[in-house]
């Protein structure tokens, strides 16, 4: 009977040792399993990233390579900002609407020369801006900071304005000048020390950022990206 429980006893035990490790194992797998499947999800998750960036660089390719053979070599604005309506290519803007390069008046903000958004093409590399709406800046020749800019110095008032003892005779004074330099009479005001003129350009650049920066200042515009995917998106 002692002999019989003995080995009841040990059966039991041995069961309970089995179970035991199959739970183990059991648990292992369990855990082993979650694993994969998280590894296999985040995988899944980057291939569908990048293809989703292919399938994205494969249209702005064709892109890329339709526009470019519109305008390939040379340099010159292509387009501006597109505000008519009407049934007739003609009137399409190209490189002009109210105004070429689409610039405008902006004299209600200190230095700033209005343009409007456009398409260009340098050196054979065609890209678009946003609205510009410039700072008349130049080089900043003291530094070697990269697009380091500062302010142009304006020319004086002629003194035969400001020699004026009121702001109405100064103001019709003025005139006689801006009268002079329309006409470009300098018989009648030499205004030439006081009407330089300033060369404005466009450069473009390659950049390797991963962030955008600003490429230049303006009061009124900036671009809504941080990034050149968030740009692409847009």
């Amino acid at each position: 009977m002692v002999a019989y429980r003995t080995r009841r006893l040990c059966f039991l035990v041995t069961l309970f040792y089995l179970a035991t490790t199959q739970a183990v194992i059991l648990e292992k797998t369990f855990n082993d399993t979650v694993a994969l499947v998280a590894t296999l999800q985040q995988r899944i998750a980057e291939l569908q990233s990048n293809l989703g960036d292919l399938a994205k660089q494969t249209q702005l390719q064709q892109l890329e390579v339709e526009e470019r053979v519109r305008s390939e070599g040379n340099s010159g604005i292509k387009q501006v900002r597109y505000v008519a309506h009407g049934t007739s290519s003609y009137f399409d803007y190209t490189h002009a609407n109210l105004g070429v390069a689409a610039i405008h008046d902006h004299t209600n903000y200190h230095d700033t020369l209005g343009m409007g958004e456009v398409i260009v093409v340098i050196n054979g590399v065609e890209f678009r801006t946003r609205h510009n709406d410039y700072r008349l800046v130049q080089p900043d020749t003291s530094t070697r900071t990269f697009r380091a800019v500062k302010d142009i110095i304006p020319p004086p008032v002629p003194p035969q304005v400001s020699s004026k003892p009121t702001v109405a005779l100064q103001i019709l004074e003025m005139r006689e000048w801006f009268k002079a330099f329309k006409t470009q009479n300098i018989t009648h005001r030499d205004y030439r020390p006081y009407f330089q003129p300033v060369i404005c350009y466009m450069e473009g650049f390659w950049s390797l950022e991963q962030n955008i920066m600003e490429p230049f200042k303006s009061d009124r515009h900036a671009l809504f990206a941080s990034s050149w995917k968030q740009l692409q998106e847009q």
